[in-house]
């Protein structure tokens, strides 16, 4: 019995190491280790993000897109190690970190409005205060990502909390 726990550990124990290891899908993981010097990491970086560049916008999904770009904006930086004149890959890691920002900036924003909606949904299906607390918490939430302040929003959370007394 003891030695079945010990194998069931020094298991659990192998995975934990071997995952923080390799922190991406084998797929991408190989990608990454065929960057051997500095033309094959340029070339297989500037590959990745034509291919992203190729997706029809209307299809992406914002979570995946974005774990997309960090994986491009790794292999960017991957690449860099290889060479002394890094105004190229500078440049790339330019432009794939601005993609990441304004992809941050629209995902936080199709989350609070995510939240909004679920609150209107929550006040037309009569649960007021629930609809109450989840304006309050897209509100804030708007505040701490800089979303400005929405009158639209402020209006109805007051008409809400009226229709309550």
């Amino acid at each position: 019995m003891k030695s079945l726990f010990y194998i069931i550990f020094f298991t659990l124990i192998f995975n934990c190491c071997t995952a923080q290891q390799n922190e991406y899908p084998f797929h991408k993981q190989a990608i990454l280790n065929r960057m051997i010097d500095y033309q094959s990491s340029i070339e297989l970086s500037d590959s990745l993000y034509r291919d992203f560049n190729k997706i029809d916008t209307i299809t992406k999904n914002n979570v995946k897109e974005l774990e997309e770009l960090y994986f491009i904006l790794n292999s960017y930086i991957t690449a860099k190690q290889f060479t002394n004149d890094t105004t190229y890959v500078n440049n790339q890691i330019n432009i794939v970190t601005e993609k990441v920002n304004l992809n941050n900036i629209a995902w936080e924003n199709e989350m609070y409005q995510r939240m909004i909606n679920k609150a209107e949904e929550y006040y037309k299906n009569g649960n007021i205060i629930k609809s109450i607390e989840l304006y309050n918490r897209a509100i804030n939430y708007g505040a701490y990502v800089l979303i400005p302040s929405d009158e639209k929003v402020l209006k109805r959370l007051e008409e809400i909390k009226h229709s309550l007394q």
